[in-house]
């Protein structure tokens, strides 16, 4: 099997628990690239969450950020955005406010908030950037390219039915992990970032591999000719995925990109 492009997820696939990008994980990227496989990233964070990995990989091909709300080049260049309406970010607002947990807005560059939780305060710890805490989390309204519900799971479950009752025909709402329930655009979802950036590269998508490790990555899985779930996905994860490989403590990507990729291409 040809593959040309391989696009991985980031969190708890491309990085270890400590958000760091090994030195056999850059290995295994410099050899992709070394034998003409391009290599780019899809993930939820924003498009600042992934600047530094960027460089840190040396990418050169556009990569997904907000899970296709926003696909840029790597100097910051946008190239696709699906912005969610103003009537849609009110919905949301409205099911946070009642079940007293947070809605975050995240636009091409800037994160809002409405106040600093240990929620906020732990993924700026994880994305490496701040949030900016607005006095009215509405004025914001109608700019998103990605809403987060978010805060205690149990809450977040009851939430997410919530919000595909009232606005889920028009998004797409998938949970990146339990305390999170992402809403994007409809057409922005990981399937479609593996659509557009073979649309963007002029690669088939019978020659994109992925790996990743939660079940917004299974969409991917769908698009792709090769899927590669990591070691400690889910069982439903690893099962919608052709091969599993080790877990992100394991060096799993690395194991990955020369067992399933270099050695078999």
């Amino acid at each position: 099997m040809k593959i040309s492009l391989v696009v991985s997820d980031v969190d708890a696939t491309l990085i270890t628990p400590e958000h760091e990008i090994t030195a056999l994980t850059q290995k295994a990227v410099r050899d992709l690239q070394t034998r003409g496989i391009a290599f780019t990233i899809a993930s939820s964070r924003p498009p600042r969450g992934l600047y530094d990995f960027a460089r840190q990989l040396n990418l050169t091909e556009p990569f997904a950020a907000f899970n296709g709300g926003v696909i840029q080049r790597p100097d910051g260049e946008t190239l696709l955005k699906h912005s969610l309406s103003r009537e849609i970010c009110e919905a949301a607002f409205a099911i946070t406010e009642e079940l007293g947990i947070g809605l975050w807005l995240y636009c091409d560059h800037d994160w809002h908030v409405d106040k600093i939780t240990p929620f906020v305060e732990r993924e700026q710890n994880t994305i490496g950037f701040k949030a900016t805490v607005e006095k009215d989390l509405t004025d914001a309204f109608g700019t998103a390219a990605k809403l987060v519900i978010v805060g205690d799971p149990a809450l977040v479950a009851i939430a997410e039915p919530l919000a595909l009752e009232k606005f889920g025909a028009e998004v797409s709402a998938t949970k990146s992990k339990p305390r999170f329930l992402d809403i994007t655009a409809k057409e922005a979802h990981k399937g479609s970032v593996i659509n557009e950036l073979a649309r963007l590269l002029k690669i088939p998508t019978a020659e994109v591999a992925v790996i990743g490790d939660g079940l917004n990555d299974v969409l991917m899985f769908e698009q792709a000719g090769f899927s590669i779930a990591m070691g400690q996905a889910s069982d439903e994860v690893r099962r919608a995925a052709n091969v599993v490989t080790g877990a992100n403590t394991e060096e799993g990507f690395a194991a990955a990109i020369e067992k399933f990729i270099l050695n078999a291409v």
